[in-house]
C-alpha cells in the first residue's frame, strides 16, 4: 500500500517552525532591553580597558604631551601657566584654549604623587580616571538614546556596538583630554535634547546646556564653533517659547509652577563659571592677539615655539612648499578617496611610543574594509531611515556633526594646500557625534524592516549577530592585544605575562592578520 501524505503538512510544519522562530526572536529583543545587557558591556569595555592601561606604553594620542602640562599645572593652583622654560616642548600653554580638562586632572595628579604614587603606577591610575569618564560617556550616550528613541533595545544595542569600536577602549586607557570632552558633549546634548522638548520653555535647561558647552569649549577648542552655531540656532528657533514660559510661569519658564527657584542656582553659577573660564581665554585672546587661538609664534619665540614637535613639523615643512589654490574639485577628490577612508580607518587606529619611535596598527585586514563600508552604511541608513526620531531632535544634532565635520576638513585640505601632507585627522574626532549618527542607523532600520517584513525582528537579529562576528576580528581590546607584541608592553607593566597570552589568543581569534 502507497503511504499516503497531507499535502497541507510540509507547508504547515515551515509555518510552525517559523512561528517558533519569531517567538524566539521577541523573547532575544526582549532581554536586549534589560538592564543587564548594558551592565554586561560596561564591565566587558572596563576589563579590556583596563587590561590595555595596566599593559600599554605611553599612547601615540599625545599622552605624554597630555601627562606634560598636567604635571605643570599640578606645581600651582591656578589655570594659568606660563610659557617659559619648564614648558619646552608642550607648544604654547599660556594661552591655548583647550585647558580645563589638564588643570582638573592636575588634582588627582597631586594626590597621588603626595602619597608616593610614581611612575608607571601613577600613569596607571591617571588612565583608570580617564576609563571611568569614558564609562560615564557611555551610559550619558545611552540616556541621550533614549530621548531621542525610546527603545531599551535600541539604546542597549546601540551602546554595546559603540563599546566594540577598538579605538574607544584604547582611548580611555589614554590620559587625554579627549575623554573629559566626550563627557561634556555628551552631556551637552542630553541637555540640549531635553530642552528642545520642552520647545525652549525651561530656564533650567537652558542654563545646563550653556555651562556644558561653556566647559566643553574649554576642554577643546574645535567644539567652539559648534557650540556658537547650535546656540544660535536654539535661540533663534526656541528662544520665543522661552519668553513664552517666562511671563506665564516666572523665571523658571515651563517648571515654574512645580520646581522652585533654588533649582536655578547650582547651573546658573556653573554657567558664570563657564563664561568667565571663556572669557579668561578666547575673549582675552581675541582682544589681544585678533583670534581666539594664536599661533605658538605670535605669544612665544620660534625657538620656544620648535621645541614642540608638531610646530616645528609645520615650521620645516612650509617653506620648502610652494602653495596651492584650493580647488572644488580637488577637495571632492580629496574628500571621497583620501579623508573619508582615513577618517573610517582610523576606528582601528592603535599605537604607543616605544622608545623614540611611534609603533602602530590600522587594525586587522577584514577590519579596515569592514570600517569603511560600516561607515557608508551607517550614513546611508541614518539618511533614509533616520525619521524616525523627530525632526525637531535631528536638526540641532545633524547642525553640529555638519558644522564639525565641514570645518575639520577645511583645515585639513587647507594643510594639504600649504604643506602638502593631510594630516591630523581621525575617527576619535567624531566620537561626541557618532552614537547619534549610530541611534538613527540602528532605530531606522530596525522600524524599516518592522513597517515591510513580518519576520523584522529575525533580520534586524541576524544583522546585529553579523555585526557581533565582525567585531570579533579586531573590535573592542581585541584590536589592541592582537599587535601588542612584547615592544608595546611597558617595561614596569606586572602585566607583562597576561599581555603576551593575550596577543597570542587575539591573534589567532584575528582570522586575516593585520
Amino acid at each position: 500500500m502507497e503511504p499516503t501524505t497531507n499535502a497541507a503538512s510540509a507547508p504547515g510544519r515551515v509555518e510552525r517552525a517559523g512561528a517558533r522562530v519569531r517567538a524566539l526572536a521577541d523573547r532575544i529583543v526582549e532581554l536586549l532591553g534589560h538592564r543587564a545587557v548594558v551592565i554586561a558591556t560596561l564591565v566587558l569595555f572596563v576589563v579590556g580597558a583596563l587590561l590595555i592601561a595596566l599593559t600599554a606604553r605611553e599612547s601615540q594620542y599625545d599622552e605624554p604631551y597630555h601627562l606634560g602640562i598636567i604635571e605643570l599645572y599640578a606645581q600651582q593652583w591656578g589655570p594659568r601657566l606660563e610659557n617659559t622654560d619648564a614648558a619646552l616642548g608642550l607648544g604654547d600653554v599660556q594661552f591655548y584654549g583647550s585647558f580645563l580638562f589638564h588643570w582638573l586632572a592636575s588634582f588627582p595628579y597631586r594626590i597621588l604623587a603626595a602619597l608616593g604614587v610614581e611612575g608607571f603606577a601613577l600613569l596607571v591610575w591617571m588612565r583608570v580616571l580617564s576609563i571611568a569618564l569614558v564609562v560615564a560617556t557611555l551610559v550619558v550616550w545611552r540616556r541621550l538614546m533614549l530621548e531621542l528613541h525610546p527603545s531599551r533595545p535600541v539604546a542597549n544595542v546601540t551602546t554595546l556596538l559603540l563599546a566594540t569600536i577598538p579605538l574607544l577602549p584604547f582611548l580611555a586607557a589614554t590620559v587625554t583630554y579627549d575623554n573629559l570632552l566626550l563627557l561634556l558633549t555628551g552631556c551637552y546634548f542630553l541637555a540640549v535634547v531635553q530642552l528642545v522638548k520642552t520647545g525652549g520653555a525651561s530656564t533650567r535647561l537652558w542654563l545646563v546646556s550653556l555651562a556644558l558647552g561653556m566647559f566643553a569649549s574649554v576642554t577643546k577648542y574645535s567644539f567652539v564653533p559648534v557650540f556658537a552655531v547650535v546656540t544660535v540656532y536654539l535661540v533663534l528657533v526656541h528662544g520665543a517659547g522661552w519668553w513664552r514660559a517666562v511671563r506665564a510661569n516666572g523665571a523658571l519658564g515651563v517648571e515654574g509652577e512645580a520646581a522652585p527657584a533654588r533649582r536655578l542656582a547650582l547651573p546658573g553659577a556653573l554657567l558664570v563659571v563657564g563664561i568667565a573660564l571663556v572669557i579668561s581665554r578666547y575673549v582675552v585672546n581675541l582682544l589681544r592677539f585678533g583670534t581666539p587661538s594664536p599661533d605658538c609664534a605670535d605669544v612665544a619665540t620660534v625657538d620656544y615655539c620648535r621645541a614642540w614637535a608638531p610646530w616645528d613639523r609645520n615650521y620645516g615643512l612650509d617653506p620648502g612648499f610652494d602653495d596651492l589654490d584650493p580647488k572644488f574639485s580637488d577637495a571632492l577628490v580629496v574628500l571621497f578617496t583620501e579623508w573619508l577612508p582615513g577618517i573610517a580607518s582610523t576606528l582601528g587606529f592603535v599605537g604607543v611610543k616605544s622608545g623614540e619611535q611611534i609603533v602602530s596598527s590600522a587594525g586587522s585586514a577584514l577590519s579596515r574594509e569592514w570600517f569603511y563600508l560600516a561607515m557608508i552604511l551607517v550614513l546611508v541608513a541614518a539618511l533614509l531611515f533616520g525619521r524616525v526620531v523627530p525632526l525637531a531632535l535631528r536638526v540641532p544634532l545633524w547642525l553640529a556633526l555638519i558644522v564639525h565635520s565641514a570645518l575639520l576638513f577645511w583645515v585639513n585640505y587647507t594643510d594639504l594646500l600649504t604643506l602638502g601632507l593631510l594630516m591630523a585627522y581621525s575617527a576619535r574626532y567624531f566620537f561626541p557625534y557618532l552614537p547619534y549618527l549610530l541611534l538613527l542607523a540602528v532605530a531606522g532600520t530596525a522600524f524599516a524592516l518592522r513597517r515591510t517584513r513580518p519576520d523584522s525582528r529575525v533580520m534586524a537579529l541576524g544583522l546585529l549577530a553579523a555585526a557581533l562576528v565582525m567585531a570579533t576580528q579586531g573590535g573592542g581590546a581585541i584590536g589592541f592585544f592582537a599587535v601588542a607584541e612584547p615592544h608595546w608592553v611597558h617595561p614596569e607593566s606586572p602585566l607583562a605575562g597576561l599581555a603576551e597570552v593575550l596577543h597570542r589568543i587575539a591573534d589567532r581569534i584575528v582570522m586575516l592578520g593585520y
